[in-house]
């Protein structure tokens, strides 16, 4: 898909008009339908506001990952996106999971990498009306989630480990690492050190993503 068209996905999915984006945007409608007809391409300091707008501006170019940014906007943007969805209906599980999956690893794809779980296997699982693989589910729970979210949306959507913590703290925008005699009195030595080794495993992926 060309780079106009996933602007025009993204405003209509996001703003629902070229107006209401326009208004946002603080620029005339005849310039976003230049955008998102391809007659002209943003420059850097418009891009730059789409992007406090909530778009991803990797997805936008790549059509890689969520088409929301990794920002508040875009954050608030997801969730409405999903809740006008019906995610949380108990029949949508596989919709909840990824939204879980996009909210504290960006995208399906990183969370592959982080987890070393096959993204073929893991789209396949997510696809509409397939049933959730239990397998998929244990790993959620290791890597935070709280599998019991997944059907009842009264739980907290962090599982009690050491990365459902990490990512809480993350998300409430807390980006200290918790005291490690505070973590020994509630993890084993074992819990600690694999939730280590898989926080570096993520800062190595981000390093990487960085310098490309």
């Amino acid at each position: 898909m060309a780079v106009h068209k996933r602007l025009k996905e993204f405003i209509l999915t996001c703003y629902t008009s070229q107006i209401n984006f326009a208004e946002e945007m603080n620029l005339s409608k005849s310039c976003i339908a230049r955008y998102v007809s391809g007659l002209v391409k943003p420059d850097g300091k418009c891009l730059i506001k789409m992007h406090e707008k909530g778009l991803s501006i990797n997805w936008l170019f790549s059509g890689t990952g969520s088409m929301f940014a990794d920002n508040e906007t875009g954050k608030k943007l997801k969730f409405n996106y999903y809740k006008s969805n019906k995610i949380f209906l108990e029949n949508l599980n596989s919709k909840r999971i990824k939204y879980w999956i996009e909210t504290n690893y960006n995208s399906l794809e990183h969370y592959s990498a982080c987890t070393s779980y096959p993204l073929a296997d893991l789209e396949q699982s997510l696809e509409e009306n397939n049933v959730i693989d239990p397998i998929i589910l244990r790993v959620l729970e290791i890597t935070g989630c709280n599998s019991k979210w997944i059907f009842d949306d009264n739980e907290s959507m962090y599982n009690d480990n050491v990365m459902g913590i990490k990512l809480s703290n993350r998300n409430n925008n807390n980006n200290s690492i918790e005291n490690l005699s505070i973590l020994s009195e509630k993890f084993t030595l074992e819990e600690i050190m694999n939730y280590f080794l898989m926080l570096d495993k993520l800062l190595d992926l981000n390093n990487n993503g960085n310098n490309k």
